[in-house]
C-alpha cells in the first residue's frame, strides 16, 4: 500500500506536528511505503496563476512531484490545523495547483456546453485530521462538508474527516489518547 501524508504544520512545536510525526511512524512501522510532505518545509507555493490555470498543467518541479505523488497513491492522509472552519491557504492551494483536471477530475462533454464532471480517483481511500481549539459542536461537519462533499468525494475518493477539537480544553491524558484515536483511524485507512 502506498501512503500519501500531507502535513500542513504552520505552528511547531505543536499538538499537530506531534501527531502528524506519529502517523508518519505508525504508517511505515506497519510496514507500508509511505511519502511525506510537510507543505511549509518545503516551501510550497499555493498561488495558481492564471497562466497556470490556462495551460492546465504547472510547470513547478514541486508541484509536479505532488501531483505524481497523489497519482501513485492508494492512499491520502492530511493533517491541519483549522483556521477560521477550514485548512490554510497554503493547503487550499496545494489542493488548487495539484488536484487538476486530467489527475483529479475531467470535464466531459462538448465545447460551448455544459459538461459532465467525471471523478478520476476513485479506488483511492483519504482521512483527514484536523486539529482545533474549537467548542462549535457544528465545526466537524463544516469541515467534513469541505473535504468529503467538496473536495476528495467528487474526485471519486472514498474520504473522511476526523476533528480532534477543544485542544486548550484537553489534559495531557486527552491529548495522548486523541492522538492514539488518530493513529488507530490512520492505519485502518492504510488496512482497509
Amino acid at each position: 500500500m502506498k501512503v500519501l501524508l500531507i502535513a500542513c504544520l504552520p505552528k511547531r512545536p505543536g499538538f499537530g506536528e506531534t501527531l502528524a510525526y506519529r502517523l508518519r511512524d505508525a504508517i511505515a512501522s506497519a510496514g507500508h511505503r509511505l511519502e511525506w510532505h510537510e507543505l511549509f518545509e518545503e516551501g510550497f507555493d499555493p498561488r495558481l496563476e492564471p497562466s497556470e490555470l490556462l495551460r492546465g498543467f504547472s510547470f513547478d518541479s514541486l508541484v509536479m512531484a505532488h501531483a505524481q505523488s497523489l497519482a501513485e497513491a492508494d492512499r491520502l492522509l492530511i493533517v491541519h490545523p483549522d483556521w477560521w472552519g477550514q485548512p490554510p491557504a497554503i493547503l487550499k492551494g496545494w489542493i488548487d495547483r495539484v488536484f487538476r483536471e486530467g489527475l483529479a477530475y475531467e470535464l466531459r462533454g462538448e465545447d460551448g456546453y455544459e459538461k459532465k464532471w467525471t471523478p478520476l480517483l476513485g479506488g483511492k481511500k483519504a482521512l483527514v485530521i484536523v486539529t482545533s481549539d474549537s467548542t462549535d459542536p457544528a465545526r466537524a461537519e463544516l469541515l467534513r462538508a469541505i473535504w468529503v462533499d467538496a473536495t476528495l468525494g467528487p474526485c471519486g475518493m472514498e474520504a473522511r474527516c476526523l476533528l480532534i477539537d477543544r485542544l486548550r480544553e484537553r489534559s495531557l491524558a486527552e491529548r495522548e489518547a486523541s492522538l492514539q484515536a488518530a493513529v488507530e483511524a490512520s492505519l485502518e485507512l492504510v488496512a482497509g
